[in-house]
């Protein structure tokens, strides 16, 4: 489900500001901020996507996508400008960078696939529980939300479904409405 939900990120988009696409359009769309090169990005998703199918490793991503920028003058430093503006904004293309668009694209695949299994089991296991990794790098938000029970078509899952942010690490768990019904949630709600 994860490889599929990239594939069907079909079109590609050059912005310059992560906000240009929103929600739902990042599900259809695949783009990196300030990467104003069509060349490129398909070049990225193609390794992010045999990542995700298990063809390459995290390690196999950052070198091949670092050699691909370099190889295209975009390593780095450098000034692009923004047609929206008119106004020359830097960016910078380095090892941290290619983690946080690996880890976001990867994050979001397996969140996609997940959401697709959910659907299909929920007659099953009809409730989700939100699970943070429960550590003092938990956004106090997530915090908030950590154990909360709910059924799979309660509206909280259209907001909170994570991933809930860049790096949230956040998962759900699916519950059988056996072990709702007996409490063995951790939350018993």
């Amino acid at each position: 489900e994860a490889v599929d939900y990239l594939r069907a990120r079909d079109r590609l988009t050059t912005t310059y500001n992560w906000s240009e696409l929103w929600q739902e359009e990042h599900a259809r769309q695949f783009t990196i901020s300030r990467l104003a090169s069509a060349d490129l990005l398909a070049d990225i998703q193609r390794l992010i996507t045999e990542s995700v199918q298990g063809d390459l490793s995290r390690s196999d991503y950052l070198r091949d996508a670092r050699a691909a920028l370099t190889r295209a003058g975009w390593w780095g430093e450098r000034e692009v400008l923004d047609p929206a503006t008119g106004e020359l904004v830097r960016t910078r293309f380095d090892p941290p960078r290619l983690k946080l668009i690996y880890d976001t694209n990867t994050r979001q695949a397996y969140a996609a696939g997940q959401w697709e299994r959910v659907q299909a089991t929920k007659k099953t296991h009809p409730y989700l529980r939100y699970v943070t990794m429960d550590d003092d790098r938990v956004r106090p938000a997530h915090r908030a939300w950590h154990n909360v029970t709910l059924p799979v078509d309660d509206p909280f899952w259209t907001t909170h479904f994570p991933p809930n942010g860049w790096r949230c690490r956040c998962r759900v768990v699916p519950v059988s409405r056996r072990d709702f019904e007996r409490g063995a949630t951790p939350t018993g709600v």
